[in-house]
């Protein structure tokens, strides 16, 4: 058995061209496993000349023997090879790592044999003689689809979690409103008068005006104010101005009930571009990068698409205000159980940013600010702390969730710290 654990080197032929999401990492790691001496060569050779980490083995059973002490990311297999074959391999494989990402790299150009291994799990066929830059691109494919994999597997633990502790904290909401207890409305008071009080706005207006006041002149009785001091005062306004005009969307939000109406995920997600559009400038102002995922979860749902979109939209906004300057937002979707779940995921420059689990529930409260307002940003709809208020309510309405809260995020080089905020829409049930 032939081991080749090779430290990553740098390579001065040229490779294809990727974005940073496709570079090997030093957590990557390939098995390849072929009969033929020379054939290992090659592909030792291309593992190399990407820096990917690799051992070979000369049949299937040398292979397990080596599973047994580690697993690897990728599997490059030949089907034809004494003791244990190809097949047998990869059935035993399956067993021990479901998830395992397998390239055959074979000379049987046969269709039948390609669709009966492909049936298998099996995630590319390379037929051999093969072009180097070919394999490559079905390695980085099959790197990128074993990151995709482990991404939306803690996503949907993490999913999961929430769904759970959503619930529970729902029943105990219910507990609390039938024994009639007033803390929630006194902490309501409270955050409002905390809200009203920080950063522009009415607090703002109501300490530009007091100091202006004390600066009348006793003996001419005029006031002298200063030219930074009345463009406060005038954004202050335009600020508390906004405030109204959110209020009273928030009245009529409040006042109605959404009519609802069977859609397809996949159509209300295609929606979320037209907010992305609308956030360009802000996105450009903190120089962030939004990415939204396309949806393959097509099932149906009961909505208010413009409703709902204003929802998105605020939780979107509020993602741009407490992300880290130059970080990333991530808009993906997902089924969880019986539910249609669409996740935004931030960056945050540490734990103190974002959302600590003992706050996840209170930062949905009314008026509750867990960090100053942010008001450099004009597409604010709602402030004083509702933003997230009235997106649970209009959840709600749709008969679905809103979760909230930090998790850490494994799809980059180096785990960080995120902010993950989740819709959870029921999914209709068909009609057979």
């Amino acid at each position: 058995m032939e081991s080749k654990n090779n430290t990553p080197v740098s390579m001065k032929r040229d490779t294809p061209s990727l974005p940073p999401v496709l570079q090997v990492r030093d957590t990557d790691s390939l098995l390849i496993i072929d009969d033929d001496a020379v054939q290992r060569r090659l592909l030792s050779d291309i593992c190399k000349s990407i820096c990917l980490i690799h051992e070979t083995a000369s049949n299937g059973q040398e292979a397990l023997d080596i599973l047994v002490q580690r697993r690897f990311s990728i599997y490059l297999v030949d089907l034809n090879m004494p003791v244990v074959n190809g097949r047998e391999f990869m059935l035993k494989l399956n067993e021990i790592d479901s998830d395992a990402q397998i390239i055959v790299v074979t000379g049987e150009n046969v269709p039948q044999t390609i669709i009966d291994i492909m049936k298998k799990g099996v995630c590319d066929y390379v037929l051999k003689p093969f072009r180097a830059e070919h394999m490559e691109a079905a390695i980085y494919r099959a790197l990128e689809r074993k990151r995709q994999r482990r991404i939306e597997s803690e996503v949907y633990a993490v999913s999961e979690s929430h769904l759970r502790s959503k619930l529970e904290w729902m029943t105990y909401k219910e507990s609390r409103r039938n024994n009639s207890d007033t803390s929630e409305e006194k902490n309501a008071f409270y955050n409002l008068k905390a809200s009203l009080s920080q950063g522009e706005g009415f607090g703002t207006i109501i300490a530009l005006v007091e100091y202006i006041l004390s600066s009348q002149d006793k003996n001419t009785g005029n006031f002298v104010i200063d030219e930074s001091m009345l463009a406060m005062l005038h954004e202050s306004i335009r600020y508390g101005r906004g405030i109204l005009e959110g209020l009273g969307t928030i009245v009529e939000i409040y006042g109605n009930s959404p009519d609802l109406s069977e859609d397809s995920s996949v159509e209300f997600a295609n929606g979320i571009e037209n907010i992305i559009y609308k956030l360009k400038d802000c996105l450009e102002q903190r120089s962030l990068r939004m990415e939204h995922q396309k949806c393959r979860i097509d099932v149906s749902v009961q909505i208010n698409q413009p409703v709902l979109e204003m929802a998105v939209e605020e939780l979107l906004i509020n993602a741009c205000k407490y992300s880290k300057s130059g970080g990333h937002i991530e808009i993906f979707s997902q089924r969880v159980d019986d539910y249609f779940c669409l996740s935004v995921k931030n960056d945050i420059e540490d734990d103190d940013a974002g959302i600590p689990p003992d706050k996840e529930q209170m930062v949905i409260e009314p008026f509750f600010r867990l960090h100053p307002p942010v008001l450099n940003l004009a597409l604010e709809r709602f402030g004083l702390g509702l933003g997230l208020t009235v997106v649970n309510h209009i959840i709600l309405k749709h008969h679905g969730m809103l979760a909230i809260g930090n998790v850490t995020d494994y799809s980059h080089s180096q785990p960080g710290r995120c902010v993950l905020a989740q819709i959870f829409l029921p999914i209709a049930a068909r009609e057979e």
